[in-house]
């Protein structure tokens, strides 16, 4: 295992064509603590990068194996301009997935901030395997930081989509299928309640209830 220093790693994802040709990771036995990236831009053109692991202390640790309430498949590239732009106005947003007779698989981006009073995206995803029945509705909601969330979404230039594992009470997952290297998962924490005023309604019918809108 090789750990790395997370905001360098995403700043070399970031400098990568999103129209390269392949990319692969390897490690050289003769030199276990450097990890090595190759890049085939175009047909006449190649990359290549060397990244030493992180010398810090850091504490491993091992993804549990949860059972998931639900799992979809969104559009990257999608995802990414919308985190993007919201960055440039806003510090935190808000990430709910909804799976009910009326939205099927849903994700919805929503922030607030001085500038803006509430800026809210609708992407509808793809459905995976899900460990909740079919006739759950689903509803999940995390705050996150977004300088924190945009560091791996720079994954967006090697993956065109990303997997969102959720569960109630549990750090949201995202996964990315980066070719010759496997897939990568990471874990986003939410923000702690009192951190957030961002409201997010459980129940778009009753929007004249104050009950039913839960604040962050």
């Amino acid at each position: 295992m090789i750990t790395l220093d997370m905001l360098s790693f995403a700043k070399i994802m970031k400098t990568i064509k999103s129209n390269s040709l392949s990319i692969s990771f390897s490690v050289d036995k003769r030199a276990m603590s450097k990890l090595n990236i190759n890049i085939i831009e175009s047909k006449n053109r190649r990359r290549s990068i060397t990244l030493n692991k992180l010398k810090k202390n850091v504490v491993e640790y091992e993804i549990p194996q949860e059972k998931w309430t639900a799992q979809a498949r969104f559009p990257t590239e999608d995802i990414h301009k919308i985190i993007k732009d919201m960055g440039s106005y806003a510090e935190k947003l808000c990430i709910t997935f909804i799976n009910n007779k009326k939205d099927k698989n849903t994700m919805q981006i929503r922030c607030t901030s001085e500038i803006v009073h509430e800026d809210l995206h609708t992407i509808v995803g793809e459905s995976l395997d899900s460990d909740g029945e079919d006739d759950d509705d689903i509803l999940i909601t995390g705050v996150f930081d977004i300088k924190v969330i945009s560091l791996f979404l720079k994954y967006g230039n090697i993956s065109q989509n990303v997997i969102l594992y959720v569960k109630k009470d549990k750090p949201f997952m995202f996964q990315y299928d980066v070719g010759d290297f496997g897939i990568a998962r990471f874990l986003m924490a939410q923000r702690p309640s009192k951190d957030s005023n961002i409201q997010v309604d459980s129940d778009d019918d009753d929007d004249e209830d104050d009950d039913d809108a839960e604040e962050l």
